[in-house]
């Protein structure tokens, strides 16, 4: 079970052209800020029985603008979503990527919002 997640670099490329190295920093080092944000959401979103799940969690940078949030557990699409699993206690779902994410939302928004003022002030200097 993963989560994948990538910068479109279409929608800066003013900015790229203007501002090449400070926005491709910027762009780089949000991309890791937002993953180990859902990472650690996942973790706190994820039920909890052996720690195995949890544990299994990480998020690993491919590339300069995406990045995955994966867990590597065999069974986490099964505790992420299988109402019909064979115990009783784990037939309820938690959806633990969908929660970090919605837990992550604002975090995303707010990086975003600022990013472009930082590389206008970082390229004023």
């Amino acid at each position: 079970m993963k989560v994948s997640f990538n910068l479109n670099k279409s929608k800066v490329d003013s900015f790229l052209r203007k501002h090449p190295r400070a926005t491709a920093i910027e762009l780089s080092n949000t991309v890791e800020l937002v993953g180990f944000k859902l990472e650690r959401e996942a973790k706190v979103e994820a039920p909890v029985i052996t720690g195995n799940l949890r544990r299994q969690i990480g998020f690993k940078k491919k590339g300069e603008f995406s990045g995955i949030v994966k867990a590597g557990a065999n069974y986490s699409s099964f505790v992420h979503g299988n109402p019909y699993h064979s115990s009783a206690r784990m037939r309820k779902t938690t959806p633990f990527f969908t929660n970090a994410l919605g837990n992550t939302e604002n975090f995303i928004d707010r990086q975003m919002s600022s990013i472009f003022s930082r590389i206008l002030k970082t390229s004023l200097k």
